[in-house]
């Protein structure tokens, strides 16, 4: 996505909401919950709001169970929700809310192409001051530092790429471009570059199998299967 929710902001002292490609502060705001409020509505004003369910409605709502809001559901990452591949608020909450906790067992070592990208991630980020959000930043330090990352993260980096494939267009993102290393590219470092993409879309694809009761029975075959597959329990 071209706009990003970020801490440091030079003309922010709060949380601030900016165009990746020139840094331009679009809004500041208090708390990371009203700024990625803020990223839904540009990014919804922009290119549209993607299908929610109809049970999609404000947490605050009679039936919802208390405590439970798309900020703390396991399928939500800064104002995007990977389960309905939408923009969504943080206060609000579907039918298929599951706690954060509930990440399976399998983990995967990052190669060390991805640790050298990402860890040239963190060394741009750190010399520009800008680039990449707080959870890329934390997934940067992950990566870099080798750190076994479980399926989830796995599928939210294949998500990840997909979504930030459009910044590879913007000038700055290529060595020799004006502006390089533009935010998009150091977002993407952050996130193991080309080779933590190649890495995330192997992993999702490649059918798994798990023991329950010792017999062995198919659990999923791709990360896209198992988004699908839950949609249809709706």
């Amino acid at each position: 996505m071209p706009y990003s929710v970020v801490s440091n902001h030079p003309d922010c002292e709060g949380f601030a909401v900016i165009k990746d490609e020139n840094n331009e502060l679009i809004g500041c705001h208090k708390t990371q919950a009203q700024a990625e409020d803020q990223l839904t509505a540009v990014n919804i004003a922009e290119f549209g709001k993607r299908e929610l369910p109809e049970n999609y409605r404000p947490a605050s709502s009679e039936d919802v169970p208390e405590g439970r809001n798309c900020a703390n559901c396991y399928f939500y990452q800064a104002g995007y929700c990977s389960l309905w591949e939408a923009n969504v608020q943080a206060d609000y909450y579907c039918n298929r809310w599951a706690a954060q906790n509930e990440a399976r067992a399998e983990s995967f070592t990052p190669t060390a192409a991805m640790r050298t990208e990402a860890q040239r991630g963190l060394d741009w980020r750190r010399e520009f001051g800008r680039g990449g959000t707080e959870i890329g930043i934390a997934r940067g330090r992950d990566i870099a530092g080798g750190k076994d990352l479980p399926l989830d993260t796995v599928n939210r980096m294949v998500s990840f790429f997909a979504r930030h494939e459009v910044d590879k267009q913007a000038e700055g993102f290529s060595p020799g471009e004006d502006g390089y290393p533009s935010n998009g590219r150091i977002a993407w470092a952050l996130w193991g570059g080309d080779a933590g993409k190649s890495w995330a879309e192997n992993i999702a694809n490649q059918d798994r199998d798990y023991d329950k009761d010792k017999n062995k029975k198919p659990r999923y075959n791709t990360a896209v299967q198992i988004l699908q597959n839950l949609k249809k329990q709706i």
